[in-house]
């Protein structure tokens, strides 16, 4: 994780819960519900202590150990959110012990439930740092606890990167092997005969990480007082960036003068081939050249990428009785296909440009920080304007690397 500023600034609440999504108010129900049945138990059982039979024994003895376990659990969590709190600035001191405050019972319920039992054990919670804690700010060491889950949302998906399969990467510069020529000439060899030599060429493509960022200003009451909306601003954030990383995927990045390149897209020149239009061809005609223009690479197109508009034009089209060729105005279904492939939509596809290919083999994508929101109080003349500068970033690197795999061109004027 980037370094930012010198001292974490600002987190909103940070609310623990286990791995099934459950809070430590919902689990002190449970531990309570658990602890009447035992007693219960236990008083039932009373008058049989002197012969007691050995599975009602062993009963007891199972129905001890699973509460002391959960007991240790809440105290476990009580030591370590304790320990983060000696560790933080005030404000995030503040928020932890807040949590504290609200699930008191938790805690006393579990001191209850060792003073009965008088065992004591150590077990770590489970789940207790995850990927549900929204925050902003510097963690420290606990950043990877706070990554933005990209998976809330409520906008256009961004089904192009989807389709990517994102390598982790630990450097700052990537080399691509791309396939530039092939020769494939296997053959039936008589006995004693030399055998054909096949050929592949390959050729290579350095790109470095880029960072892709940015920032806007909100008021600090607003992020204190308004939880919601400091959690929308952090996900709208992470989602503007990702819509970026499409963006360059399909139209690659053109570094300024001295530069290094970042991204080598998909509409590039030199990353795709291109088929032969007729003056008749409709724009159906020229989507299914491409279909299999991709597929006489050997490589099994996946998908076609077109502007969102430029399919509605197509859903639109007409035959001469009026009925409609391709589009069902009372279809239902989120995927739409297209001889016989999946159409993905993308804002950041060009009006009236195609692609058609393979990303999932055909394009090689690299990942050294995945999206990351910090706040900031302390930017500029934030602290006398009472003003928090948010700021979302990622470092990424891809490119095409079967450039015969893929199709793109023009669709009709």
């Amino acid at each position: 994780m980037t370094a930012y500023m010198p001292r974490p600034v600002m987190t909103l609440p940070i609310y623990a819960r286990n791995a099934g999504g459950q809070s430590i108010d919902d689990l002190s129900k449970d531990l309570q519900d658990r602890i009447a049945k035992l007693d219960k138990l236990i008083e039932t059982r009373q008058n049989q202590l002197t012969n007691l039979p050995e599975n009602v024994r062993q009963e007891l003895e199972d129905r001890t150990t699973e509460i002391n376990k959960l007991a240790a659990d809440i105290t476990q969590i009580q030591t370590d959110l304790v320990n983060q709190a000696k560790t933080r600035n005030k404000e995030e001191a503040d928020t932890l012990v807040g949590i504290l405050i609200r699930n008191t019972e938790a805690i006393e319920i579990a001191q209850t439930m060792l003073s009965k039992r008088q065992k004591n054990s150590s077990v770590s919670f489970d789940g207790i740092k995850a990927r549900n804690i929204i925050t902003l700010g510097s963690l420290g060491d606990n950043a990877q606890y706070a990554q933005n889950d990209l998976n809330r949302r409520p906008w256009q998906p961004l089904t192009v990167v989807d389709l990517i399969t994102w390598a982790p990467l630990t450097t700052d510069v990537v080399t691509l092997l791309r396939e530039t020529a092939w020769g494939l000439m296997a053959d039936i060899v008589p006995e004693g005969t030399a055998k054909p030599e096949s050929n592949l060429t390959f050729g290579t493509m350095v790109l470095n990480v880029g960072v892709i960022a940015h920032w806007i200003k909100v008021s600090n009451q607003v992020l204190a007082d308004m939880p919601m909306l400091a959690s929308y601003i952090e996900s709208r954030m992470a989602y503007g960036i990702r819509f970026k990383l499409e963006w360059f995927v399909i139209n690659g990045h053109t570094p300024a003068v001295g530069q290094p390149k970042n991204f080598s897209g998909l509409m590039e020149t030199g990353n795709f081939v291109t088929i032969t239009v007729d003056p008749e061809d409709t724009d159906l005609d020229i989507l299914n050249k491409a279909k299999y223009k991709a597929a006489k690479s050997f490589v099994q197109p996946e998908c076609y990428i077109l502007n969102p508009e430029d399919w509605g034009f197509i859903e639109r089209l007409k035959g001469e009785d009026g009925h409609y060729i391709v589009g069902v105005p009372t279809g239902i279904g989120a995927q739409v296909y297209l001889w016989g492939l999946p159409v993905r939509f993308s804002p950041a596809q060009t009006a009236r440009k195609f692609w058609c290919g393979n990303l999932s083999i055909g394009y090689d994508g690299y990942i050294r920080q995945d999206v990351d929101t910090q706040v900031s109080l302390e930017d500029g003349d934030n602290f006398i304007k009472n003003l928090a500068t948010v700021r979302s970033e990622m470092r990424a690197a891809g490119g095409v690397i079967i450039p015969d795999a893929n199709v793109a061109g023009d669709l009709t004027a």
